[in-house]
């Protein structure tokens, strides 16, 4: 095939408002400029001269910006943002590749694929949902359940192993050597996957089957959602027995299982855990399960604002890229969805404006983050949700809060151009001579400075 029939093969258009209207909404951070005002047609021509040169090896992959976000408490992680251009190319692979890989949705909960559907994927908290429902049917029936996480499972993916699986799957050799192209040159000496939005989980989860499998060699009684498992047995003795198989199996794999989320119990055990998270005003022991029995309900903007709350009166525990990402993109929704999102966005602004003490407590945060190199994420975090106070009043304390922060951050720094970017409302992007899709080639720092910074 020519590059230009592999290009064409992918479905570009379909791939990029894919992208624009779903993936980009689980990128760690919002997006610089709302892609409207011109036709999807328009960007895919562009994504397919990309990817034949990638084919022919006249386009270099681009490096991406790399940033540091807080995981969980003591867990900082690199999340990858490569272009815009790149990222759909991603998303087009993974819509290519992933029609041929396994598929088991009454087994496996996470990334389950949705053809012919705009929204590419299941919605992940029904799917959530699911995963607790089935927990508790398969509860009634056997007495103990053994729950495993795997450690560092996309960092402990061997890529090459990865990628023969792909192929072996899908046969298709020539957008696996593509996608390859990709990840290595984003990569390079690192292993594993990188982190950076839907479209490579789903692929990564896709890949989990080769663990489902060796599961599958010892019992057909589990669950999945990412990587964690639940077994079910009808003994502890049985579940013990079958953790030191399943150990053994993982470990061949390149995998290692979490052992300090290692857990064995009774019906009892489980359904007081769930009983326990229900209430969001608890103090969440098991910080893993507090975003997703909350997602479910999070469609209410004053629910919203309550989850901010939370997170912001012990940032150290709770403002964490997971729940975080959640949060800018209910947000995103809002702002961007007609009269429905204009309605719920109004709610959730005078509620906002509302909360004195929490308005409070955000500005001290974003003086603290703003000296500290380290809190890059949860700054713009800050910004972004404080930016609906600062639409409604620009003389606010917010807008002087953010204020600060432009003046004092370096004028490169992703903080400092979002400052900026809010201080510049209406949310326009700065003119660019010559290419208007210049920005869609260029990192996120670099986006974010041909687009708001001083100079073009």
């Amino acid at each position: 095939m020519t590059p230009e029939q592999i290009a064409e093969s992918l479905a570009l258009d379909w791939s990029v408002r894919v992208f624009v209207d779903s993936v980009s909404y689980s990128n760690p951070l919002p997006v610089w400029h709302e892609t409207v005002g011109f036709r999807y047609s328009e960007v895919a021509r562009r994504v397919e001269e990309k990817i034949a040169g990638h084919i022919r090896g006249t386009e270099q992959v681009t490096s991406p910006y790399r940033l540091k976000v807080p995981y969980r408490i003591n867990d900082v992680r690199t999340w990858l943002l490569p272009s815009l251009t790149e990222q759909i190319i991603l998303q087009a692979c993974a819509a290519k590749l992933g029609k041929q890989i396994p598929s088991s949705p009454d087994k496996i909960f996470s990334y389950q694929y949705r053809p012919d559907n705009d929204s590419f994927l299941e919605n992940q908290l029904d799917r959530w949902v699911g995963f607790q429902t089935e927990t508790l049917n398969r509860l009634q029936t056997h007495k103990y359940v053994l729950q495993l996480d795997i450690k560092r499972a996309f960092a402990s993916i061997q890529r090459q192993k990865f990628f023969s699986f792909l192929r072996s799957q899908s046969g298709d050799e020539e957008v696996v050597r593509l996608l390859e192209r990709l990840l290595n040159s984003w990569m390079g000496e690192q292993p594993g996957l990188p982190l950076i939005n839907d479209s490579l989980y789903f692929l990564g989860n896709g890949y989990f089957h080769t663990l489902d499998q060796a599961l599958s060699n010892h019992t057909q009684n589990f669950i999945r959602f990412v990587d964690d498992y639940r077994i079910f047995g009808d003994s502890r003795a049985e579940l013990e027995q079958l953790f030191e198989s399943i150990n053994r199996d993982i470990n061949q794999l390149g995998f290692a299982i979490n052992d300090t989320k290692v857990r064995l119990g009774q019906q009892s055990d489980y359904f007081k855990t769930v009983s326990k998270l229900e209430k969001i005003e608890d103090s969440y022991e098991d910080e893993e399960y507090f975003g997703p029995l909350l997602f479910k309900r999070v469609v209410d903007p004053g629910q919203l604002v309550r989850i901010i709350k939370t997170m912001v009166s012990e940032p150290e525990k709770y403002l964490t890229v997971r729940l975080g990402r959640f949060v800018l993109r209910e947000i995103r929704k809002f702002r961007s969805n007609g009269e429905q999102g204009s309605a719920a966005l109004e709610q959730y602004r005078n509620t906002l404006l509302a909360e004195q003490s929490l308005r409070r407590s955000m500005r001290d945060l974003i003086s603290r983050y703003a000296t500290s190199p380290d809190n890059q994420w949860r700054l713009v975090w800050l910004l972004y949700v404080t930016h609906d106070i600062v639409l409604h009043d620009r003389n606010s304390e917010e807008m002087r809060s953010i204020s600060e922060v432009a003046q004092h951050l370096e004028k490169n720094s992703i903080a400092g151009l979002w400052a900026k970017r809010i201080m510049t409302e209406p949310r326009r992007p700065r003119p660019i001579d010559g290419d208007r899709f210049a920005y869609m080639d260029a990192d996120y720092l670099k986006e974010g400075t041909l687009l708001y910074g001083e100079s073009q």
